[in-house]
C-alpha cells in the first residue's frame, strides 16, 4: 500500500514549526498512546526541519537495544571516545562533537521511543539537552515506564511536551479516501471507524491485511467486507507487541474482559476473590490501560482499553484458555467463585434456557463467532448454531444483536426479557458500533 499523505495534524505541525524554527535548543517530546501516529509525525517534522536547511540526525530505541549501553545513540557518540570509558566522559565528548558554532543553529536530533531507551541513552539525550547542544524531538509512548532522564526532560521544563490524540474521524476518513477512494460502504466505514479508533497505524494494517486476503471487495454500493470484518496477521503482531509487556495475571484479566464485554465490574472482582484472576494483575491492567470501566446507566462495566484488543483476543484466543474462561463466565469450571451453584453472569430472566442454551448466548453476545464458541466448549458449530435458534426462538428474535439487547439489558437492570421485536442496540452495551453487520453463523 503506498505512503499516505500525513493529514489532520495541521496543529500539530505549526507547532513544532514553530519550536523548532526558532533555532534555540531544548526540544518537543511528542507524547500519545501506541499507533496515534507519533512516529509519522515525528518523522514529518524532521523532514521540514532539513527542507528548512537544519542538520538533523534520527535514532530510534528497540527492547533490543535497551539491554546495551548507549545502543539506541551509538551515531551520536564521538568517534575518538575511548572504548569502555567512564560514562560520564562520553557525555562530555558528545556533547563536543554534537557542538555547533554560535553562528549557526544547533543539531535536530529525531528520537523515537524513547520509553525504550537504554539508561546511558536516556542520559546522553538529557545531557545534550541541558547543555544547549542540541534540539531534540521525541516520541515517548504515554503510560508506558521511562527512564527518568527521559520524564525529567518536560518535568523539569528542559522540554515542551506536545500530546498527540488520536486522529478524528475526518482525518481517518481522508485516510480512507486515500487508500480506497470515496466509495465505502457505511457499516465497513463505521466498524473501520469503531476498530481502529483515530489510530492511522490499525488502520493502514487493517485495510492492508482485509485487501491481501480478499476480506474487503469493491461491490456495486462501495467497499465492503466480503463476509464479515477480517485481522490480518500483521495487524495481530502489532496489537500483541503493544500488549507484549503484560505479565501473564493481566493478560488473562484483558482476555475475560474481552469475551464477556461489557463486563459488570463487581462479576470482575468476584472472579478475582474467587481466585481465577490475581487481583494484583487486573489493578495492574487496568493501570496500564489494557482494561477500563465506565458506566451503563448506573452501573459500572468494564470494557477493553481499545476496540482492536477485544477483536484480536476473540479472534486468537488458544482453545484451552477460551475453555476455561467459558467456565469462569458460567460459573462452573475450576477457579470460579466459590459458590459454584450460583452463576457468575446473570440468569435471562422471563426466557426457559437450559444452562448450555445460556452459556452459549452469553459467548455468543461477547462477541466470540459460532466457531469460537465450539472450540471452546468442545462442541460442532451445528451444535451451536442449533442452541442459538431455539434461544432465538424462545425469545421471539432473529439476531444476535436483538439477542445482546437482551442480555445487556437483563445483565444491566436484572429486569425480565424485553417482548420480541425490540430493535437492535445502536452500539455502547454490546461493545460493538452502530451500523457493524451481525455476525455469521461461521
Amino acid at each position: 500500500m503506498p505512503a499516505w499523505r500525513i493529514t489532520g495534524r495541521a496543529a500539530e505541525l505549526a507547532q513544532l514549526d514553530a519550536a523548532i524554527g526558532a533555532g534555540g535548543t531544548g526540544g518537543m517530546v511528542l507524547a500519545g498512546t501506541a499507533g496515534t501516529g507519533k512516529t509519522r509525525l515525528l518523522r514529518e517534522a524532521l523532514h521540514r526541519a532539513k527542507q528548512s536547511g537544519r542538520d538533523v540526525v534520527q535514532v530510534a530505541a528497540t527492547r533490543c537495544t535497551a539491554a546495551i549501553p548507549f545502543g539506541a545513540v551509538s551515531g551520536l557518540l564521538s568517534p575518538g571516545a575511548p572504548a569502555g570509558g567512564p560514562p560520564w566522559e562520553l557525555l562530555r565528548l558528545a556533547a563536543e562533537h554534537l557542538a555547533r558554532p554560535a553562528a549557526q543553529p544547533p543539531l535536530v536530533v529525531g528520537a523515537d521511543d524513547v520509553h525504550l531507551l537504554d539508561r546511558e541513552s536516556a542520559a546522553l539525550l538529557h545531557h545534550l539537552v541541558l547543555h544547549g547542544v542540541v534540539f531534540l524531538v521525541a516520541a515517548v509512548r504515554a503510560g508506558e515506564p521511562a527512564p527518568d532522564a527521559v520524564v525529567a526532560l518536560w518535568k523539569d521544563g528542559l522540554a515542551g511536551r506536545l500530546t498527540v490524540h488520536p486522529l478524528p474521524a475526518a482525518a481517518m476518513d481522508d485516510l480512507l479516501v486515500q487508500a480506497l477512494g470515496p466509495a465505502v460502504q457505511d457499516g465497513a466505514r463505521q466498524h473501520i471507524h469503531w476498530v481502529t479508533r483515530g489510530s492511522p497505524l490499525l488502520l493502514r494494517e487493517l485495510l492492508a491485511g482485509a485487501l491481501e486476503e480478499g476480506a474487503l471487495v469493491r461491490q456495486d454500493s462501495g467497499w465492503g467486507w466480503k463476509d464479515q470484518p477480517y485481522y490480518g496477521p500483521t495487524l495481530v503482531e502489532v496489537v500483541n507487541g503493544w500488549l507484549a509487556a503484560l505479565g501473564d495475571g493481566s493478560r488473562t484479566a484483558l482476555e475475560v474482559v474481552a469475551c464477556a464485554e461489557p463486563l459488570p465490574a463487581e462479576l470482575l472482582n468476584q472472579l478475582a476473590d474467587g481466585g481465577a484472576l490475581d487481583p494484583a494483575a487486573v489493578e495492574t491492567a487496568e493501570r496500564r490501560g489494557v482494561i477500563s470501566s465506565g458506566y451503563s446507566g448506573s452501573r459500572q462495566v468494564m470494557r477493553p482499553g481499545h476496540p482492536i484488543y477485544g477483536e484480536v483476543i476473540r479472534a486468537t484466543l488458544p482453545r484451552g484458555k477460551a475453555q476455561r474462561i467459558a467456565s469462569w463466565l458460567a460459573g462452573t469450571g475450576a477457579g470460579a467463585p466459590r459458590s459454584a451453584a450460583t452463576p457468575v453472569l446473570p440468569a435471562v430472566d422471563g426466557l426457559p434456557l437450559t444452562r448450555r442454551e445460556h452459556e452459549i448466548a452469553l459467548l455468543a453476545t461477547s462477541g466470540l463467532t459460532s466457531k469460537a464458541i465450539a472450540a471452546s466448549l468442545n462442541l460442532s458449530v451445528r451444535t451451536v448454531n442449533n442452541h442459538l435458534a431455539r434461544t432465538y426462538a424462545k425469545a421471539g428474535i432473529s439476531s444476535r444483536a436483538e439477542l445482546a439487547a437482551i442480555m445487556t439489558r437483563t445483565a444491566l437492570t436484572g429486569s425480565p426479557a424485553p417482548a420480541a421485536g425490540l430493535p437492535a442496540p445502536s452500539g455502547g452495551l454490546t461493545g460493538r458500533p452502530p451500523g457493524l453487520p451481525a455476525e455469521g453463523a461461521a
